[in-house]
């Protein structure tokens, strides 16, 4: 499990694999303070390391507009 750390949070990618594209889907957990969100989008990408990139540049987009907890 790879972990991030960004602005006092941390930021855990785990994109999810879709059987019936076979594709990867952004899924990840935000942790702040002991407290944890988890966030997903229907963006559709090709390959995993791809969907961990995204992943961890969209929970950076979700932190830096201010998600609440």
């Amino acid at each position: 499990m790879q972990l991030f750390e960004y602005k006092d949070h941390v930021i855990v990618p785990s994109p999810l694999f879709q059987k019936e594209t076979e594709c990867w889907k952004i899924h990840l957990t935000i942790m702040y303070k002991g407290q944890e969100k988890i966030f997903e989008n229907d963006d559709i990408l090709f390959t995993k390391p791809e969907a961990v990139f995204y992943s961890i540049k969209y929970g950076k987009s979700l932190i830096d507009n201010g998600i609440k907890f």
